[in-house]
């Protein structure tokens, strides 16, 4: 049986630990290989990091001095004997059966990655969250799904299984939050062929106490993302990539001005912009046609005033920040 090291980090989720570590070792599939990460916690986390690991042989636990889930990972990713990786955030939890699902239909179809649907669970309510189709992709398609339909199955780490090598010189960057947008478009890359299960099976625990918080710091640090992979598709030739990249960058401005319309939490909110707008909009706007913008996206969904479209939102942006 093909093995998969499931990478853990972990720093103050002792209120949720138990559940998703439960969560795991409870599998049907059991050829695993459970990474626990101690990135520096000061609650009871790494006390029960230790219990899991004497009950279940299995589990492998790493403690160290707090740097942030980008280096939790990457040590862990370093010391990976599977062959998969898996990542479950430690406030989240998983179906019994999903690594299964996920490996039969790899094994199935010879593919690099798996995909599955996940629920969102603030509380007691779910919100299920997933595209309606059960399909094989290329890489194409697969970057088409992260960058045109902004499938939030397709942009975080977890909720997957990749093969191992897929990583292989692959670094997650240390930033603030959404380190998972510097990656998951070159993992993407290099795979050959994605499977989807639409299953529900990865639950997702919003947390609201860092909600405000997760807003200005990640919307800040996807602009910052997205300059980088526009860079890296012109310099790779692939403008068809690029594009791509940039409608997502151009939804992702929208969708922000929206969320920030009004709200005084928000703080810094214009100079984000800006700066989101400088380096992510306008060094990259004269490779991008209007035109071709415009068939590609069509956001009465995420308008205020649904007559409008995209030049108009194209040039409400360049006012607006011109004016900051």
């Amino acid at each position: 049986m093909k093995k998969i090291s499931v990478i853990v980090p972990i720093y103050n989720t002792e209120k949720y630990l138990h559940r998703c570590l439960n969560s795991i070792i409870n599998q049907s599939y059991k050829e695993l290989e459970i990474i626990l990460v101690n990135d520096g916690s000061k609650d009871s986390s790494p006390q029960i990091c230790d219990e899991f690991a004497e009950k279940d042989s299995r589990v492998k636990v790493i403690h160290k001095k707090n740097e942030g889930v980008a280096k939790a990972r990457n040590t862990a990713i370093s010391m990976a004997t599977g062959d998969y990786l898996a990542f479950v955030d430690s406030d989240d939890f998983i179906d019994k059966a999903m690594f299964e699902r996920l490996i039969n239909k790899t094994e199935k179809n010879d593919a690099d990655i798996a995909i599955c649907g996940f629920k969102i669970t603030p509380g007691d309510e779910c919100e299920a969250v997933y595209i309606d189709e059960e399909h094989t992709f290329d890489s194409q398609r697969a970057l088409e799904h992260l960058y045109i339909d902004m499938d939030f199955c397709f942009v975080t780490l977890w909720g997957k299984i990749f093969k191992r090598e897929l990583f292989n010189d692959i670094i997650i960057p240390s930033v603030v939050c959404a380190e998972d947008n510097y990656v998951l478009y070159k993992i993407f890359l290099k795979a050959k062929t994605i499977v989807y299960d639409k299953s529900e099976m990865y639950m997702y625990y919003y947390r609201t106490d860092s909600a405000t918080k997760t807003f200005n710091e990640s919307s800040s640090e996807d602009f910052r993302a997205f300059s980088e992979q526009m860079y890296f598709w012109e310099k790779e030739g692939r403008m068809d990539l690029h594009r791509m990249c940039f409608v997502r960058c151009f939804k992702r401005l929208i969708m922000t001005m929206g969320c920030a319309k009004g709200n005084p939490k928000i703080e810094g909110f214009n100079q984000m912009m800006k700066e989101a707008y400088e380096k992510c909009i306008n060094e990259h706007i004269d490779k991008v046609n209007i035109g071709w913008l415009e068939k590609k996206m069509y956001l009465t969904d995420w308008c205020d005033d649904q007559k409008h479209t995209i030049p108009y939102y194209y040039i409400r942006i360049k006012d607006y920040l011109r004016n900051y």
